[in-house]
This record gives structure tokens, sequence and C-alpha cells, in this order.
């Protein structure tokens, strides 16, 4: 997969891993019927809709006009999120992670940011 200075790029993570990485997470997402933007943000980023129903995740690449739930983050932040070297709670604390709509459905997600 391509890589940057041993670092996958933030949208062929996103398009390429996130998939598949849901994909195998359904027990996380079998009680979920949610529209999700994410817009990463950055040379590298690039926005997203994800379409989250009864276990069934969709990943596709633009943002629909209506969501739940919209995550706005830096591209490198979450890269280094899926990876493990960033936390959500460090990224939160640190004010990286921009959040509109359901913020309990937010809350969620967390497993958006590690897989």
């Amino acid at each position: 997969m391509p890589e940057t200075d041993g670092m996958m790029k933030a949208r062929d993570f996103v398009n390429q891993v996130l998939p598949a990485a849901l994909e195998m997470m359904k027990g996380k997402t079998r009680n979920l019927d949610c529209v999700v933007g994410l817009h990463l943000l950055g040379d590298d980023g690039g926005k997203w809709t994800l379409r989250i129903h009864q276990g069934e995740v969709a990943v596709e690449e633009g943002m629909t006009d209506y969501w739940d739930c919209a995550l706005s983050i830096p591209a490198e932040d979450y890269v280094a999120m899926a990876a493990g070297s960033l936390s959500p709670y460090q990224a939160m604390a640190k004010g990286k992670i921009g959040v509109s709509g359901n913020l309990g459905l937010a809350a969620k997600l967390r497993f958006l940011f590690r897989v």
C-alpha cells in the first residue's frame, strides 16, 4: 500500500484499509444506523461519507449534505490514531478532532480511529 516515509497516506488508508477493517468490526456497528461525515484536513486529506446500517458499512468518497455526525481531523493525526501512536483522547484534549452533530454518536465511533 502507498506510504510516505513509512506512514500510509490518509487517503489510501480511508479508501483501502478502513472498509476492510470495518467489515471485520461488525460487532461494533451492528446496533448503529447512521450517516457519518469524515473530513480529513491537509494535503493528504479529503471528505468521505460512512453509511452504517445494521452492521453493514459503506465508505464513499465525498461528504453528503445529510449526516448524523461529522468528524474533522488533520489527515496525519488520523493516520497516527489508526496506527496507535496517538489516542483519540489525546487528540481530543489537544483540540485536533472537531465534532458536529450528534455528540453521543461521536462517542460511540471511537472504533473508527483505531483499526
